[in-house]
Parts: C-alpha cells; structure tokens; sequence
C-alpha cells in the first residue's frame, strides 16, 4: 500500500510542480489561457487517480480480510465495499451492482481499512483540508464529467485547492499508514 501511495503521490506531485510553473507562465502572459488549462485538468486527473486508485485497494484489502474471515463485516458493509448492494426478491437475496460516489468511496476506504490492522483512525473533516477536497472533488467532477463547455474553464483557487488536497490526502495516508503499523506491530 505505502509503494503504490507513494508512486502515485510522485506523479501528482511532479504534475502539481509543474501546474504551479504553468501558473506563474501564465500570469506573466508566456503561455495562453488554453495551454494554463490542459496543464490544470492534468493536474486533476493525476491527483483524482492518486486518491481513487489508493482508496479502492484499501477497499479491496478489507474485502479480502472479510472472506478470509480475518476481519468482520456485515453483509450490507461488504456489498457497500463491492459497490453493490444487497436484494431481496421472492425471499433470496442476491447482489446488484450500484456505484458508491467518489467521496463515499474514499470514506469507506478509511473506515474499514485500519479496522484490518485492528488501528482506529478517522479522516479530519474538520480543517480546510477536508473543505478543499470537496472543492475539489466538484472540480473533478466538472473537467472528467462536464455537462457545458463552461465546466472546462476553471478558476484561479482550483490550482490552491488541488495543493491543499493533495497535502490533506498526503496527511491522512501518512497517519492512517503510521497507525495501521503500531497496531499490527501491538497485535502480532
């Protein structure tokens, strides 16, 4: 998990490095407002890869705890996990496939993850962290899945809220990896 955290966290920092000096190109008027652009919504889909790739292999590992029997979770907790959810038809339940949201992706990912290791951790939602990455979640969300031409036009704060995002998410990783470690080391 750390490697893969940390392949993923040298592209999105190379990409946000580089975003920072096409920011300062294009305040200078070296480059255009298009070429500013390509350079940002690259910087938001390496970070939003970052995020995304690293929460759904914590995903999967508290899956695969789960039906090794290392771990427990309820039926409706694994589906969720899944993204899918449990049906109940003519008395038998089966499971349908339903897509979680980024954000309840990422939560569920922090949740279960540590419970693995038998560590409590729980994401800061309470510093302008958190707020910055759900800025940036709708920025994501506009430059991956826009509905007008006008969502690929973004503002000046989203290079300012990309940084706080990536330092957030860097934060989070960094604490929730440090107390996976201590609790497997108390628990082996």
């Amino acid at each position: 998990m750390k490697q893969m955290n940390g392949l993923f966290h040298y592209d999105t920092m190379r990409a946000l490095e580089l975003c920072v000096e096409k920011e300062a190109a294009f305040n200078k008027g070296d480059i255009s407002y298009e070429e500013y652009m390509f350079w940002l919504r690259g910087l938001i889909r390496t970070s939003f890869a970052q995020i995304e790739g690293v929460a759904y292999i914590m995903r999967q590992v508290a899956l695969w705890a789960w039906e090794r029997s290392d771990f427990s979770l309820t039926e409706g907790e694994a589906a969720k996990l899944a993204e899918e959810e449990v049906v109940e038809k003519d008395g038998e339940k089966t499971r349908k496939r339903r897509f979680n949201s980024f954000r309840e992706n990422l939560e569920l990912a922090f949740k279960y993850f540590p419970q693995v290791f038998g560590a409590s951790f729980r994401l800061n939602k309470g510093d302008t962290g958190w707020t910055s990455f759900l800025g940036a979640i709708q920025t994501r969300n506009a430059v991956t899945h826009p509905k007008k031409p006008s969502e690929f036009m973004l503002s000046g704060n989203a290079v300012k809220e990309l940084r706080d995002t990536v330092i957030w998410f860097g934060e989070m990783m960094s604490g929730m990896l440090t107390a996976c470690e201590t609790a497997a080391r108390k628990n082996a």
